[in-house]
């Protein structure tokens, strides 16, 4: 059983890899479009929380999810949104230290649109870094440590959606305090 895990684990790590690299690639040459559709953003959010429950449950991090019922008909891409949401969850949860705290919302903004957060008690992000996240293939001395196997795409690739479906992304971070991806 244990044998089978790991390998079910290097399977579904090495599929996101090649996804975001694709990501990655289509999003440089503009061969990616974002496709307009209405989806339940709470019921995408719900999934890529669900997704990430053994992790969750694993390293015992208390997590609050707080999702507008609006959101439930709400235009956008919604691979987009997964893709997003799940990469920036991922990361909470990758950075954030047994026992610490991820906060997932969403909520509809009254100029329409909706804005999603990401929040944790994480290893943070130094100041003198937080202008290179979005960087592709960067990474923190601090991630690395923690995540060797780390791939420094999946921000790059976060921003570039978020930017296609016209919106922006922000981080504010203290270093050992944890982030909030915005």
């Amino acid at each position: 059983r244990a044998l089978a895990e790991k390998v079910y684990d290097g399977t579904r790590r090495l599929a996101e890899t090649v996804s975001l690299l694709l990501d990655a690639a289509r999003l440089e040459t503009g061969t990616i479009s974002v496709s307009l559709e209405t989806v339940d953003a709470v019921s995408v959010a719900e999934r890529v929380v669900a997704t990430l429950e053994g992790e969750i449950r694993a390293k015992r991090l208390a997590l609050e999810t707080h999702f507008d019922e609006r959101l439930r008909e709400f235009t956008t891409d919604g691979r987009f949104l997964d893709t997003i949401l799940s990469n920036l969850l991922s990361n909470a949860v990758k950075y954030t230290r047994e026992g610490g705290r991820v906060v997932v919302s969403a909520e509809e903004v009254p100029e329409g649109g909706a804005r999603f957060r990401v929040e944790d008690s994480g290893i943070g992000i130094p100041q003198e870094m937080q202008a290179y996240i979005f960087t592709k293939l960067f990474r923190t001395d601090e991630a690395r440590a923690m995540d060797p196997k780390g791939r420094g795409i999946g921000l790059y690739v976060v921003e570039k959606m978020v930017k296609l479906l016209g919106g922006s992304v922000a981080c504010a971070s203290e270093e050992g305090k944890g982030a909030r991806f915005t």
